[in-house]
C-alpha cells in the first residue's frame, strides 16, 4: 500500500515537473492588453516569466505549475500588481500556447491576457 502512494506521489511530482518544462527555456509571441491590444512576448525561464513589449521588458513575474494550472506573481515591472497571485489555466498544443484567467486579484494583469494562442518563437 504505501509503495502504490509512494509511486502516485513521485508521478505527480514528474508530471509537475515535466509541465514546468514544457514552458521553462520557452518563448511565445502574441496580443496582450498593456492596456491596448499590443504583440508582446512571453519568456519562460526555469522559474520566472518575463513579458516584453518591442524589446523591452515590462514585467518579470514567478510561475509555478500544477498540471494544467499557472500560478504567476509580479516581481518586478510597470504593473500595479504588487502581490497578488494570478491562476491561470494553460494549453500547449504544437506550437500554440493558451492562457486563461482562473483567478487574479490584479484586474489589470488579468485583463492583459487574450484568449488568442500565444505562437512558439523559433530558439
Amino acid at each position: 500500500m504505501y509503495k502504490s502512494l509512494i509511486v502516485v506521489f513521485i508521478l505527480l511530482g514528474a508530471f509537475s515537473a515535466r509541465a514546468q518544462q514544457n514552458l521553462a527555456n520557452s518563448s511565445w509571441t502574441g496580443i496582450a492588453n498593456i492596456p491596448s491590444p499590443e504583440e508582446v512576448s512571453l519568456t519562460f525561464t526555469k522559474d520566472s516569466m518575463q513579458l516584453s513589449y518591442q524589446g523591452n521588458v515590462l514585467e518579470t513575474m514567478s510561475y509555478s505549475v500544477n498540471k494544467d494550472t499557472l500560478r504567476i506573481q509580479k516581481l518586478s515591472g510597470m504593473s500595479p500588481c504588487e502581490s497578488q497571485v494570478g491562476v491561470y489555466t494553460y494549453k500547449i498544443d504544437a506550437d500554440k500556447f493558451y492562457i486563461k484567467v482562473v483567478d487574479d486579484g490584479c484586474e489589470h494583469r488579468a485583463a492583459a491576457f487574450v484568449t488568442e494562442a500565444y505562437t512558439r518563437n523559433k530558439q
